[in-house]
């Protein structure tokens, strides 16, 4: 117990903790020799010391045994947290990973030596290596336990962002904000950055929640006179409560999802799709008076139900300008053509 002599089995030393079993059991003894351990120099220990001073910005022991217990159980605690940190650097979500894989290289080695002598006589040949873990495990060890939400923060707003990247970057503020997100998540070592991502985020939100507002307002506007429109339908149609939620609730529940989108391209979207659904509850509307009309008449003379014809003008240009009278009067012509042909057919006309 006072260190002098050491128990060897099958090359390695005997813990001290395991000495009483492995000496009481004689069937154990012809493979257990007895050395005298070799110390370490005084100097030695001392230079051990003062670099674990430096490394743990705390003094050891001064016996060789005492200071080899408490480095070791530094250095151990270090693998240990390296060791969670690097199960979520290999997710990919988190930076430092080839710097942690390093460390716990290092870490292992220096672990390795059973008895305090080959310990202390390997932390000081690697003193250098030790030195520069230690300023990284510091920057490593505050992003993993402190900085970490932030980082979450912001690798989510990114990916919210990019959603309307094109449209941002087309603001000065929040273009050069976006930019400088996108470098603190690249950079290998973001440790001193991380504190820049609560302006940031913040900057890139007021510009995307005014693009967002101002482009719902608009959709919402184009969906409420869509629904409005076939509303109008439905109650001369005098349909009961079911047809006119089969008819309406479409509408209304692609206005319920325009105000929680955040896609301005999504948005958008909503309002080519809020006229498709117009114009399919506008078609039930007329197939429902049809069927009421056959229903209350044998024989008809007219059709009660003027069909609908969707005509949209552009359609009707043949290039891409209108560049000579020639063109102007072709193209008023095929318009009048088709409008023409829609009242003969008792047809109603919406333009487009």
């Amino acid at each position: 117990m006072a260190g002098e002599v050491q128990f060897v089995s099958g090359g390695a030393a005997i813990p001290k903790g395991k000495l009483y079993e492995a000496l009481t059991s004689r069937r154990k003894w012809r493979n257990i020799t007895v050395v005298q351990r070799v110390t370490a120099r005084p100097e030695d220990v001392q230079k051990a010391r003062e670099l674990g001073r430096d490394v743990f910005s705390e003094m050891g022991p001064e016996g060789e045994e005492a200071l080899f217990e408490f480095l070791k159980g530094r250095l151990g605690d270090w693998r240990d947290k390296l060791g969670r940190y690097h199960t979520l650097a290999d997710t990919g979500s988190y930076p430092g990973a080839g710097d942690i894989a390093d460390g716990l290289s290092l870490l292992k080695a220096l672990l390795a030596p059973e008895d305090s002598n080959r310990f202390l006589a390997g932390l000081n040949e690697h003193r250098s290596n030790l030195l520069d873990l230690a300023d990284g495990f510091h920057d490593i060890e505050h992003f993993y336990e402190h900085q970490r939400p932030m980082w979450d923060k912001l690798r989510a707003a990114s990916i919210r962002f990019t959603l309307n990247q094109l449209e941002l970057e087309r603001d000065e503020s929040a273009g050069a904000a976006l930019r400088r997100m996108g470098e603190i998540l690249a950079a290998p070592s973001p440790y001193e950055l991380v504190k820049e991502a609560e302006g940031l985020i913040r900057t890139v939100s007021e510009v995307n929640e005014e693009l967002l507002s101002e482009r719902r307002v608009q959709v919402l506007a184009t969906i409420a006179e869509q629904t409005a429109s076939v509303r109008a339908e439905v109650s001369t149609a005098g349909g009961d409560e079911s047809f006119k939620t089969t008819c309406l609730t479409p509408l209304e529940n692609l206005a319920r999802k325009v105000a929680t989108h955040d896609s301005l391209a999504h948005i958008g979207q909503a309002e080519s799709e809020a006229v498709r659904l117009k114009d399919e509850a506008l078609t039930r509307v007329e197939q429902y008076l049809a069927r009421k009309a056959e229903e209350g008449k044998e024989e008809q003379d007219k059709p009660v139900v003027k069909p609908r014809r969707v005509v949209s003008p552009g359609k009707f240009v043949k290039s891409s300008y209108l560049e000579t009278q020639i063109d102007v009067d072709a193209f008023l012509d095929d318009l009048r053509t088709e409008l023409t042909d829609a009242l003969a057919k008792n047809e109603r006309i919406e333009i487009r």
